[in-house]
């Protein structure tokens, strides 16, 4: 045999070799919906014509899980936890989880003072909440504002949950007030009106003035057809 065809055999033998160790591990057919678990990495079933094929998902942050049928997960905890003896959103040290089958999947993690609240009637499952619930804020909504700890905030399941201006930070003396359900920063001025070491409440006009630490916090205008007036020590709109 010619050396020129013994290079040429050559050559086409080491392509052959290459496709058949490696492509075919790459072409490697699946079923559509299953999922694998290699080493801590996810992999899911993708379409490849004229038939699927394995694709790489991502590294999982937690652990791959993988029951050798099909199903396979990247989870925050590799075994169950006691936390997850019902499948849904919970809390579990102060992060928000998603359970399935006794084991987590890690959904937020609850910085700071935040801590995590469930709020199943909210349609949420779970919060990082900023402080207690607020009556400002719809129990029933995952939007609103409100004003905490002379901040404005935003409002989930009827908890602050973010600061989104910080009025304590401004150089220009603000605190957080609310006008008529809105909250805003605000210049802080002292009002004679208001007992510095109480909570009160009174009339300017028709507008209802509600009171903390000698500020006025919240101005709520009476609905048309009512007034602001004391009824047995209690200041309404009636």
């Amino acid at each position: 045999m010619r050396p020129i065809c013994r290079r040429i055999l050559t050559a086409c033998s080491i392509f052959t070799a290459l496709v058949s160790t490696s492509g075919c591990q790459l072409l490697e057919t699946c079923n559509v919906g299953q999922n694998r678990c290699e080493g801590n990495t996810l992999y899911y079933c993708q379409p490849n014509d004229p038939g699927y094929s394995w694709s790489e998902a991502a590294p999982c942050a937690g652990f791959c899980v993988d029951d050798g049928g099909g199903n396979a997960s990247c989870v925050t905890t590799p075994t169950k936890i006691d936390a997850c003896a019902q499948d849904g959103v919970q809390c579990w040290n102060n992060q928000s989880i998603s359970c399935s089958g006794g084991t987590a999947t890690l959904i937020e993690t609850c910085g700071g003072t935040a801590t995590c609240t469930l709020t199943p009637s909210c349609g949420q499952g779970a919060i990082c909440a900023l402080g207690p619930a607020d009556a400002a804020c719809d129990p029933t909504s995952a939007s609103g504002t409100t004003c905490f700890e002379q901040d404005v905030a935003a409002c989930a399941c009827g908890y602050p949950v973010s600061v989104t201006e910080s009025c304590s930070d401004s150089t220009a003396n603000e605190l957080c007030v609310i006008a008529d359900n809105v909250p805003s920063c605000q210049v802080a001025v002292p009002d004679s009106r208001c007992p510095y070491a109480a909570t009160s409440a009174f009339c300017d006009g028709d507008t209802l003035d509600e009171c903390q630490a000698g500020y006025v916090v919240r101005i709520t205008t009476c609905p048309a057809g009512t007034s602001c007036q004391v009824d047995n020590g209690n200041v309404v709109c009636a």
